[in-house]
């Protein structure tokens, strides 16, 4: 029952959850069900073709965050910064809740292709079989999209004055257009990418979270985040 197909299109793909009952029963119907029915699944299609027809919108997005954060520092240069700590407490909770579910999701998924295929196959396969619909499929989408949410972080590094190193602007920059093309050019590494990235974020944002509300126990320490990533 691993292979599912896709009555929407007519094309099979692997279900993870399929793989193994008693995890299947942590999955909703939306999440594995790649129908005309499913509601979800048609608009994972219609998003999917909006991006392969628009690949000028990670390009936009990025010009206008370059020009966002020069024009904010600018703003602030002679203004007192402003006190967003609980908003950015609950900005940081919320994508590690996110990563941490997108994590529980593709880990095992990414874990099962690495430990079941060839190396061949995991970087050059049909990235449409192995990941692209179902649960797989719908997580991953959902990986890339919340790149754009993201450069969100940099909105709070602007308004509070702190450094903003060229690494952080970077790192956001390269991974938005990496994910968006990979995910449009059905690149099966893009799959391992975002399961390693879902992981690192659910610590990371974890880490900023207990930062922000004055919490972190002194044995937490960024270094092992920067080891992750």
């Amino acid at each position: 029952h691993e292979r599912v197909t896709d009555t929407a299109r007519g094309q099979d793909y692997l279900e993870f959850s399929c793989l193994y009952p008693t995890l299947q029963k942590t999955y909703s119907w939306y999440e594995i069900t790649a129908t005309e029915n499913n509601p979800i699944a048609r608009q994972m299609w219609a998003n999917y073709t909006f991006m392969i027809s628009n690949p000028i919108i990670p390009i936009i997005t990025i010009a206008l965050y370059g020009i966002l954060i020069i024009y904010g520092q600018n703003y602030f240069r002679d203004r007192k910064p402003w006190n967003l700590r609980n908003t950015l407490a609950m900005w940081n909770l919320s994508l590690a809740v996110f990563s941490f579910i997108g994590a529980f999701r593709l880990v095992p998924h990414a874990l099962y292709l690495m430990t079941h295929l060839p190396l061949r196959e995991n970087i050059c396969g049909d990235a449409e079989f192995y990941f692209g619909r179902g649960s797989g499929g719908f997580w991953t989408q959902l990986f890339v999209l919340s790149k754009f949410p993201e450069l969100m972080d940099t909105f709070f590094i602007v308004v509070h004055k702190k450094p903003l190193i060229f690494l952080h602007w970077y790192h956001h920059v390269t991974v938005l257009l990496y994910c968006w093309t990979a995910y449009v050019n059905h690149i099966p590494a893009g799959f391992i990418f975002a399961a390693m990235n879902f992981s690192v974020h659910s610590i990371m944002y974890g880490y900023y979270f207990l930062m922000a509300m004055k919490i972190k126990p002194k044995w937490f320490s960024a270094i092992y985040i920067t080891l992750a990533q």
